[in-house]
This record gives structure tokens, C-alpha cells and sequence, in this order.
């Protein structure tokens, strides 16, 4: 019951707004994508699934795609893990470090992204994840984080933006 109240209490600092001058560097997104990437890739695969064919990577569980994708979450957890603490304060560092938070908070977060994929879009997303798999998976949430600053940047007046969005630092110009 302990480890759940600190998961709760976790999840509250880590659900509040940042700073207001928070916000992640390109590196810092990049791995908080990694490490929520395969849980995404797993729920887009069930959400998607009778869009897809069962020959789909995202239908594939397990693969050597995930496997690829789970090896690369773990690697990127201390520095995601970093990035949240940044966003919130420091005192969820210590409530981030139970072993029971990295899989909550994945399995929170990634019905929010995965929520905004519309059915119709199934066959969209399995085409970038068919051409992303051949990169490195950091390579891959690298590009993703750079396609979420761009869409973000962009307008949509009277829209929703449908993409979701992170607290990214604005870029130096070169």
C-alpha cells in the first residue's frame, strides 16, 4: 500500500504544471520519448489492431522491434526520469526511483498519445514505423521529437492541435 500512495504522490508532481520557465531540452525530450516509446508502440498495435494487418510491426508482440525499442527505454530512463523531475520539482526524484513507477507512468501516458491516433490513421502510423525501424530507436524518438517541435510550431487557427505537445526550448539559431 506504501509503494502505491508514492506512485500517487509521484504522479501528482510529475501531473502538475511545470515551472513556468521549465522546459526540456532536445535531448531531455529525446529520451523521454525512448522511454515511453515501446509501451506507445504496444497500445497503437492493440488500438489499431483490426485496421492492421496481423503481418504489421506494430501488430508483432513480441519482436525484435520492441525488444530493440524495451532495450533502449531502459537506457534512457535515468535521463527521462531527469526530465520529469525537471518538470516538476525535485522531491518526485526520490518518488520516480520506486521500481513501480516507470511502468505506471508508461502505461498513463501512453493511452494520452495513443488516444489521439484516430482509426483512420492506423495505416499512416504503421508506414512511419515501418520506415523508422530501421534506425536506432534514439534515432527514431530523435526524429519524433523533432516532428512534435515542428508541428507544434506550427499554426492552426480554429484547430485542435491534434499533436501532443511537450515544454521544449526554444532552439539557438545558427
Amino acid at each position: 500500500m506504501r509503494a502505491v500512495g508514492a506512485i500517487a504522490a509521484a504522479l501528482l508532481l510529475t501531473a502538475a504544471a511545470p515551472p513556468a520557465d521549465a522546459c526540456l531540452t532536445d535531448s531531455e525530450a529525446q529520451a523521454l520519448a525512448s522511454a515511453a516509446l515501446p509501451e506507445i508502440l504496444r497500445q497503437t498495435g492493440t488500438a489499431c489492431a483490426t485496421r492492421l494487418p496481423a503481418t504489421s510491426l506494430l501488430r508483432r508482440t513480441p519482436s525484435p522491434l520492441l525488444g530493440r525499442y524495451d532495450a533502449e527505454a531502459d537506457r534512457a530512463w535515468p535521463a527521462a526520469r531527469a526530465a520529469l523531475v525537471k518538470l516538476s520539482n525535485p522531491t518526485a526524484d526520490a518518488l520516480l526511483g520506486s521500481a513501480y513507477a516507470r511502468p505506471l507512468l508508461a502505461s498513463l501516458v501512453a493511452p494520452l498519445i495513443v488516444g489521439r491516433i484516430a482509426l483512420r490513421d492506423c495505416g499512416t502510423v504503421d508506414r512511419l514505423v515501418t520506415l523508422l525501424e530501421p534506425l536506432p530507436p534514439a534515432n527514431a524518438a530523435g526524429v519524433i521529437v523533432t516532428a512534435l517541435r515542428y508541428a507544434a510550431a506550427q499554426p492552426s487557427p480554429g484547430a485542435r492541435n491534434p499533436v501532443a505537445t511537450l515544454p521544449l526550448c526554444p532552439v539557438e539559431t545558427r
